[in-house]
């Protein structure tokens, strides 16, 4: 399934991530992430998309990394 900036945020929140972290990491503000993540923001713009998507992807991706003692 393609990830969509909603689904990002979802994620992330999902992973422990806070609506001001997610904000902080992409250089926007709680309240846009918010309205991400309610759908009262349907679009968003280009730029914030991809960086929403890049990070829910890196935080994917660190949690399917095995921990030292897994790779141990």
């Amino acid at each position: 399934m393609r990830m969509d900036p909603k689904r990002a945020v979802l994620a992330l929140i999902d992973s422990g991530w806070s609506e001001q972290q997610i904000a902080r990491e992409t250089a926007t503000n709680q309240a846009t992430i918010n309205r991400i993540k309610s759908g009262e923001r349907r679009d968003c713009r280009y730029s914030l998309g991809v960086r929403l998507v890049a990070l829910a992807e890196r935080e994917a991706a660190k949690a399917r990394q095995p921990t030292q003692s897994e790779a141990a």
